[in-house]
């Protein structure tokens, strides 16, 4: 995975660009690979698989949402365009496997407490304004305030995430 993040990003990078997404890319990576540690020295294997593919298209998507609004920003439209595309694709890959994995963990409808609605709330919230960014980034108008609802909506579904069964932190 990482060298096919190294690949994709060398190949639309402009020195001219904002060296910091490559920092980004990097802790997100990092995180990502401390995050699949952790896990895997406190939950058993069965209860793995749907939570890796979960995080992990997660990472992918971040690291593609990056890469996306780089592009737009140093005005390589169609380069960003068919990332944007991609980063599209995972975000049915996020969502569906956010479902599995409350499937996994056995919670339906009718079961789900406020703190997992809250969970599904803010990950749809999350991806919207991914997209939002991207969209007003294409259109080259401004997305400050879409920036700061990401951020927020981010943090916030990470921090829930490994608060709640079948996270890191579970309390």
């Amino acid at each position: 995975m990482k060298m096919l993040v190294y690949q994709l990003y060398s190949t639309y990078y402009s020195p001219l660009g904002d060296i910091m997404i490559e920092h980004i890319i990097l802790f997100i990576m990092k995180i990502h690979d401390n995050i699949l540690i952790e896990f895997n020295m406190n939950k058993n294997k069965e209860e793995l698989k749907m939570v890796h593919m979960h995080i992990t298209a997660w990472v992918v998507g971040l690291i593609l949402f990056f890469i996306a609004s780089s592009m737009y920003k140093s005005g390589k439209m169609k380069p960003a365009t068919i990332v944007h595309m991609i980063l599209r694709l995972f975000y049915l890959i996020i969502i569906a496997s956010g479902i599995l994995v409350l499937n996994e963990l056995g919670f339906n409808l009718s079961n789900l407490n406020g703190e997992y609605i809250g969970k599904i709330i803010l990950g749809i919230v999350t991806v919207a304004m991914m997209e939002m960014v991207l969209v007003k980034m294409k259109k080259e108008k401004p997305a400050k305030v879409f920036w700061i609802i990401f951020i927020i909506a981010l943090v916030l579904t990470i921090l829930l995430g490994i608060r709640l069964p079948g996270g890191i932190f579970h309390m």
